[in-house]
C-alpha cells in the first residue's frame, strides 16, 4: 500500500502554475528555521523551485523531505529505488 506523502507527489504542479498556496490558518503551528547554506546550494533550491513550478523555496524543501523519507521508508522494508534510462537501462541507488 502506498502512503499518502506518495500520492501527494504524485501530484504534479506545472511549471507554468502561478497559484499560490494559502497562508496557513492561524491554528496550525509552524516552526520558523533560518538555515546557513552556502550561496551555490541556495541557488540550487531556487532553480529547483523553478523547474519544479514550486511557489517558493520552502515548498522545495518541505517536497525534498517527503521524497527523502519515502526512499529511506521504502528501502528500510527491503525495497530498492531504480531509475530507469531513456536508453532502457537501469541503475539501482542506495542512499545510506
Amino acid at each position: 500500500m502506498r502512503s499518502a506523502r506518495w500520492q501527494q507527489l504524485q501530484s504534479p504542479v506545472p511549471a507554468s502554475s502561478t497559484l499560490k498556496k494559502a497562508a496557513p490558518a492561524p491554528t496550525e503551528a509552524r516552526v520558523r528555521l533560518n538555515l546557513d547554506l552556502d550561496p551555490k546550494v541556495k541557488a540550487q533550491l531556487e532553480a529547483l523551485r523553478i523547474r519544479s513550478g514550486a511557489s517558493s523555496i520552502s515548498e522545495v524543501i518541505r517536497r525534498s523531505i517527503a521524497l527523502y523519507d519515502l526512499v529511506i521508508q521504502h528501502q528500510s522494508e527491503g525495497g530498492t529505488l531504480v531509475f530507469k534510462h531513456s536508453d532502457e537501462t537501469e541503475e539501482s541507488l542506495r542512499l545510506l
